[in-house]
């Protein structure tokens, strides 16, 4: 493990990888929270500084090593979410894709700030027991939990397999189900072989789980058999390539209602965008993006999936947006509005029964890459870190609350420099904020490592942090979503 530099911090750091938990640091006692950088990224909107600090606990994620060797890395790359009791359930992986591949639903319980792994990847298929055969080292979907406890996690390789692994040491992305009341854990199989699985979305009340994968850029004409995707195959909003293909399940009768690549199967199908997949809990639909940029808005009715005809439930909306959606909130505003997010960083309000999308605005500078929205219990207030790559270290890592009414951005805390002070903790990003049942707290899962070197952001060691929101940023009736 990778210690703080300061000797005051050591306690802290040991505590917290030893028994999982650190106590909270507020009140705080000193202002790192509001510094912001010297000098902003360029084209950054207008936005205050809160005037009371947050609380905010800091957690080591317990594992075991502590500090992946190379060349694994441990990083959360998912959506986390509340299960029916309140915990936080979220998912770590070592970015493998070997033998030795593995990841983990980990649980957080706020009211005894503990964390406790739920359910191991590479235990629950046994890959590593099979010579030869290549393991899952994400969890980079998102996560939804019913309320009789059940969760669906699709698996997505770490490093990108060569194009001759697949079916040969590869079998492809595979589907696990978990129950966090019972804790019993299974693998479903393979449910295609020819991808791995970056999205998801189950919706619990119909059952369908949805995922996107990313086979498309196994497709790019320059990729030969002993390489993997990289350089011209790598993702980016002008790579006609970063698309991948459509699995709908019926989680009710555990049947495989379609899989495979909609543009394969009918050209005039279109494309998916590998990082693009929403859902709307109101109409039951789920929501993609073709590739490149600017996009169009895919609508995928999975209520109505059945077979290879795609055609009566899967097409183009004609609706545009700067780049794919990358991200959404979990729940509709009080105008049955769902706040998605692109991959440029702008905000747009989509509604899901009608499709209709209307642009609200930037969430940070262009660029910005937001992977998770969670809404306030006012329906107004969002809530997100900026950002889930290296790039929101530029801006200090800050946490911020938009306004919808009024459009602007509050920085509740520059978590950057408020982890290195406090804790001698460099973040990268993070990809998961969900705020808590009764609205007063955010969960966030974050990347990053230990070092005296505020500069030396890196994948080594991830935390959750607990963060208590100043009043009055919370009201209002409980909200388990």
């Amino acid at each position: 493990m990778r210690l703080p530099p300061n000797p005051g911090l050591l306690l802290m750091a040991l505590l917290a990888a030893g028994s999982s938990t650190a106590e909270p640091t507020g009140p705080n006692d000193r202002d790192a929270w509001r510094s912001a950088p010297a000098e902003m990224p360029p084209d950054t909107p207008p936005f205050s500084i809160a005037k009371t600090a947050p609380e905010i606990g800091f957690h080591v994620v317990p594992l075991d090593p502590e500090v992946m060797p190379e060349p694994g890395v441990y990083g959360g790359w998912g959506q986390g979410t509340l299960t029916p009791e309140g915990r936080f359930l979220f998912a770590i992986g070592n970015h493998l894709t070997a033998p030795g591949a593995d990841a983990w639903l980990i649980t957080y319980d706020p009211e005894t700030a503990r964390m406790q792994r739920v359910m191991s990847t590479r235990d629950t298929a046994g890959w590593d027991r099979r010579p030869g055969e290549l393991g899952d080292g994400k969890l980079h979907t998102a996560l939804d939990v019913a309320p009789d406890g059940t969760a669906y996690a699709l698996s997505f390789y770490g490093d990108y397999p060569r194009k001759r692994d697949w079916g040969n040491g590869y079998p492809g992305g595979r589907l696990f189900k978990h129950n966090l009341f019972t804790g019993d854990s299974e693998s479903l199989g393979v449910p295609l072989a020819t991808d791995s699985w970056p999205m998801q979305r189950w919706d619990t009340q119909r059952h369908r789980l949805v995922a996107v994968g990313e086979r498309g850029l196994y497709l790019h004409p320059d990729l030969g058999p002993g390489e993997a995707p990289s350089g011209t195959v790598w993702d980016g909003p002008e790579n006609g390539h970063s698309h991948g293909s459509l699995l709908v399940y019926d989680t009710a009768a555990g049947e495989v209602l379609y899989a495979g690549l909609p543009v394969e199967d009918d050209p005039q199908r279109p494309k998916l965008e590998r990082r693009s997949l929403v859902l709307d809990p109101g109409s039951g639909r789920f929501f993609s993006s073709t590739p490149p940029s600017p996009s169009e808005v895919v609508l995928i009715d999975a209520a109505a999936a059945a077979g290879g005809d795609t055609s009566g439930w899967l097409r183009r909306t004609g609706l545009r947006t700067d780049s794919p959606i990358r991200g959404s909130t979990r729940r509709l505003t009080p105008d049955g509005e769902l706040v998605v997010v692109s991959q440029l960083g702008t905000l747009y309000a989509l509604r899901g029964e009608v499709p209709s999308i209307r642009e609200i605005g930037p969430a940070w500078n262009p660029g910005t890459w937001l992977t998770d929205l969670t809404l306030g219990l006012d329906g107004r207030s969002l809530y997100y870190v900026v950002d889930s790559t290296w790039s929101g270290r530029a801006s200090g890592v800050p946490l911020v609350r938009y306004d919808l009414q009024d459009h602007t951005r509050t920085v509740l805390a520059f978590l950057a420099p408020h982890l290195f002070e406090h804790h001698g903790y460099v973040p990268v990003g993070t990809y998961t904020n969900v705020r808590s049942a009764d609205g007063t707290r955010i969960f966030s899962q974050v990347n990053g490592g230990f070092s005296d070197d505020p500069g030396d952001a890196r994948y080594e060691q991830p935390v959750l942090l607990d963060i208590r929101l100043p009043d009055p940023a919370a009201s209002g009736p409980r909200d388990p979503r």
